[in-house]
């Protein structure tokens, strides 16, 4: 029983914290893969805000739960304004809680993630999505983001002691390049990584239309 948990400060809470996204990946759940990689159009436009995580979690609360993750199943994360404030909240009102989040990181900027790593020190662990070793490679799937920008916020926030992690979505056109994908991560000082396939292929293709209207396909 999850009140069994919560009384042995063994509890895990999956949060979305905005359905805002800076991305429009073909497959993901917020995407309308064929009205030119829109949100759909049932999905609101909403983050929470440290005044509504406050009244959902008391600083007793905070105590009673082991791990916050913060995932990106219909937004990123990283797009919540108050992810800062909600982490340092967190933070700052418990004595063991941490916090992992789930981002393509292609948000913000250097300075922002360097913030957050100091204040999360090694009670936040942040899942970057890195899917190939240049920008073609990288956006055909991860599309709206920039990978410069993602390797430059994860080598800013690899100067804190947070824990970082690198994710890499698996498909065709990218399958044969993991290794290159995650030596190039290496690099930078990452030391996890993970990888999943693509899994939302009902049969081995998957179609959409790009952003303006082009018929394309994953493999």
């Amino acid at each position: 029983m999850w009140s069994d948990d919560y009384k042995e400060s063994k509890l895990s809470l999956d949060i979305e914290l905005s359905t805002f996204c800076n991305a429009r990946c073909p497959q993901c759940s917020r995407t309308d893969e064929f009205n030119n990689l829109n949100k759909k159009e049932w999905l609101p436009l909403k983050s929470v805000t440290i005044a509504k995580f406050k009244k959902w979690f008391s600083p007793e609360d905070l105590n009673h739960i082991k791990n916050f993750h913060f995932s990106g199943t219909y937004g990123d994360p990283g797009m919540c304004k108050d992810l800062y404030k909600i982490v340092s909240y967190i933070i700052d009102n418990s004595d063991t809680t941490t916090v992992s989040i789930n981002t393509n990181g292609s948000m913000r900027d250097e300075v922002f993630w360097w913030d957050i790593g100091a204040k999360g020190q090694t009670r936040l662990k942040v899942i970057f999505d890195v899917d190939g070793i240049n920008q073609e490679m990288h956006e055909f799937y991860r599309r709206g983001t920039t990978l410069s920008k993602i390797l430059n916020n994860m080598s800013a926030i690899l100067e804190t002691p947070a824990e970082i992690s690198v994710l890499t979505i698996l498909f065709k056109h990218n399958q044969d390049y993991l290794d290159d994908i995650q030596n190039m991560c290496r690099k930078l000082g990452v030391k996890n990584f993970d990888w999943v396939e693509g899994n939302n292929f009902i049969q081995s293709i998957y179609k959409f239309n790009d952003e303006t209207g082009n018929a394309l396909q994953l493999e």
